[in-house]
């Protein structure tokens, strides 16, 4: 008579299920899942371990200083350009 997901026959069921059918292959991807995970945690860290490796080995190039004064090329490129004429 109940054929509701959430009948109890229905929960016991899937819970079965749950427990026994699908239990071995949630197993087997998590375990699959953590070795691929440990791959890749293992391929960062040698890839970072390289990057350290050549940073060393760079030279530092020389700073650009930026305290310097400013200079109004700007303005004065505007002020050239302007038309001062006034035309009647």
């Amino acid at each position: 008579m109940a054929k509701s997901l959430r009948s109890k026959p229905k929960l016991r069921a899937k819970s079965v299920k749950r427990n026994g059918e699908f239990a071995k292959l949630n197993e087997a991807r998590n375990a699959r899942l953590a070795e691929k995970l440990k791959a890749n945690l293992d391929k960062q860290k040698e890839d970072k371990m390289e990057d350290e490796d050549k940073d060393k080995e760079k030279v530092e190039k020389k700073k650009i200083s930026t305290s310097g004064p400013r200079t109004r090329n700007g303005r004065i490129s505007k002020k050239k350009n302007k038309k001062n004429t006034t035309k009647f």
